[in-house]
């Protein structure tokens, strides 16, 4: 169940926010090497990289907040 939300909000991301995110997270590149493989500056992707990370962290606040009443 988590993954098929990180899933929906990863897909709500934009298309270069998304490939910055997965390109990072997924396959571990640096940030230098984003941008090269995305014909990006590398000040580009780490705007891509901030905004791609905020919007998740809205998309899945839910589980912080269970996780807060958990304890």
């Amino acid at each position: 169940m988590i993954q098929v939300n990180i899933e929906r909000a990863l897909g709500r991301l934009s298309r270069q926010e998304r490939s910055v995110f997965v390109l990072r997270h997924y396959h571990d590149l640096p940030l230098k090497e984003i941008a090269v493989t995305l014909s990006l500056a590398e000040g580009t992707v780490k705007s891509y990289l901030f905004r791609a990370l905020r919007r998740l962290q809205h998309e899945l606040a839910f589980y912080r907040n269970d996780f807060e009443m958990e304890r």
